[in-house]
């Protein structure tokens, strides 16, 4: 038997006993993680996957293509590979905005693969990338527990202005003013 229960039998104290916190509320709670689940995966693709996955095909399209369309594929690959890991570390990190920047990086992502299906690659990859950017987004916006981690739509108490900050210190620095 649990040691709280012994206590609560032999004090007769169950009113102001406290229920233990679930495991939802203790991954809520966590600070460091972000609760495990699709968001952590998206995470770790997105800062580890797609710069491993973008280096070997610009290696596979330098094999097979003039080196003007590899110079502009690799520069374009590039930026991509440094944005994403900056938007899944900002993630990870947890910092103002990453919900924002992610959404950003799919809508880039979505349109990239759009203009090429438009001028004719339909290979599987661009199929697939185009098919998992819309999905994505649709999760950034609707998911509860991107909101509950990211706080998403919450209001803050006072604004930036009032808070006495340019609103570029984040919610810590609004927090830490006001008492």
């Amino acid at each position: 038997m649990n040691p709280k229960h012994i206590h609560e039998l032999t004090t007769g104290d169950m009113e102001r006993s406290v229920p233990a916190p679930t495991k939802l509320q203790g991954l809520k709670e966590n600070s460091r993680g972000l609760g495990g689940g699709w968001l952590t995966l998206f995470v770790l693709g997105i800062t580890v996957g797609t710069p491993v996955l973008n280096i070997a095909l610009v290696v596979v399209f330098a094999l097979t293509h003039p080196p003007i369309d590899v110079i502009i594929n690799a520069a374009v690959t590039a930026a991509l590979v440094a944005y994403s890991i900056v938007v899944g570390v900002r993630l990870w990190l947890k910092k103002p905005h990453a919900v924002r920047q992610v959404k950003i990086y799919l809508a880039v992502m979505f349109a990239l693969d759009l203009v090429d299906l438009i001028l004719g690659v339909t290979d599987v990859y661009t199929v697939r990338s185009l098919v998992w950017a819309v999905i994505l987004f649709i999760y950034f916006s609707a998911s509860q527990h991107v909101k509950d981690i990211y706080g998403v739509g919450k209001k803050t108490e006072a604004a930036p202005s009032e808070a006495g900050s340019s609103g570029h210190d984040g919610p810590d620095a609004r927090m830490k003013s006001k008492g």
